[in-house]
C-alpha cells in the first residue's frame, strides 16, 4: 500500500504561502516582503526557518535581497545585451540610446593596481589607476555588472572618470573625446560560472546564482586603453555577426 504523503516541512510550507501569492499577484514586483523576524513571529518559527524559506524563493527568482531587505523580483524574460565590440564600435551617440539603458554608479576613483589589473595594462602592481564600478539597467531589472579599469596618464585628467556620474556612452567614450585615443584591437573573453558575492548583490541574484562573465581589452598602437570586466545574468542574450573567410573547395 502507498505510505500516507509526509506534510512538507515549516520552511517549503511559508515558501509555498508565498510562492502563491506572487505568482497570483498579489504581490507585485518590487514590493517589500515581511522581514525574517516578522516572518519568524507570524508563523511561530525560527528565525533561521524563515531566513531558509527566504532564501528558497530568491534562488526560485521570485524575491531578491539587498541591504534595505528582501523585495518581490520583477518577472524576468530574455533580453539582449551587446557584446563589448558592439558597444566600442558603436557611434557615440549609439553608445548612449541603444536598449533604452540607464547606468548607475556604485564606485569612481583610483586605487592601486591588482597584480592581474598591472599586468594586463603594462604596470608595476601597485601603481595608481582609475577604477569605475557600474550597473547598467533594462528598466527595473539590473542587466549587467561591469568595472573599468584604465590607466592613469594623461586620463587622470578627466574628472568624468572620477566622479559618481554616470559617462554618456561608458567610459571609452570619454577618454576617446579628451585624449582622442580611440580603441583599434579589441580581444574577448566569455565565461559561464557562479556569481560572487558582490556581483549577486548588484545583479539582485542568489548568491552563486549562474551567470554570463567576461573581460575585454582594447587597445591601440600606443598599448591598452581599457580592460574592462562584465557580468550579466544568465537571463541575458548576447549575438554578434562576423564575416566567414572563403575557403577553397578541396
Amino acid at each position: 500500500m502507498p505510505r500516507a504523503e509526509r506534510p512538507a516541512p515549516p520552511y517549503a510550507q511559508i515558501a509555498d504561502y508565498y510562492r502563491t501569492e506572487i505568482v497570483e499577484g498579489q504581490r507585485q514586483p518590487n514590493a517589500r516582503m515581511p522581514a525574517i523576524a516578522e516572518i519568524a513571529r507570524e508563523w511561530d518559527v525560527s528565525a533561521s526557518t524563515a531566513a531558509k524559506a527566504v532564501g528558497l524563493l530568491q534562488v526560485e527568482g521570485l524575491v531578491y535581497t539587498s541591504p534595505q531587505g528582501s523585495f518581490v523580483a520583477s518577472p524576468r524574460g530574455t533580453r539582449t545585451s551587446r557584446t563589448p565590440r558592439d558597444r566600442v564600435s558603436a557611434s557615440p551617440a549609439q553608445r548612449v540610446a541603444a536598449n533604452g539603458e540607464t547606468v548607475t554608479v556604485n564606485a569612481a576613483g583610483t586605487v592601486p593596481a591588482p597584480a592581474y589589473v598591472a599586468e594586463v595594462l603594462g604596470v608595476e602592481p601597485g601603481t595608481e589607476i582609475v577604477r569605475r564600478e557600474e550597473v547598467a539597467w533594462h528598466g527595473a531589472h539590473a542587466a549587467e555588472l561591469f568595472v573599468s579599469w584604465v590607466p592613469a596618464g594623461n586620463v587622470m585628467e578627466i574628472a568624468g572618470l572620477l566622479d559618481g556620474e554616470p559617462v554618456p556612452g561608458r567610459a571609452i567614450t570619454l577618454i576617446e573625446t579628451i585624449t582622442g585615443r580611440r580603441p583599434a584591437y579589441g580581444r574577448d573573453y566569455v565565461r559561464g560560472r557562479a556569481a560572487d558575492a558582490r556581483e549577486a548583490a548588484a545583479l539582485r541574484l542568489p548568491i552563486g546564482a549562474p551567470i554570463l562573465a567576461g573581460t575585454h581589452v582594447w587597445s591601440d598602437d600606443e598599448g591598452v586603453i581599457l580592460y574592462g570586466e562584465w557580468c550579466m545574468p544568465s537571463d541575458q542574450v548576447i549575438s554578434y555577426g562576423y564575416a566567414v573567410p572563403a575557403v577553397e573547395a578541396p
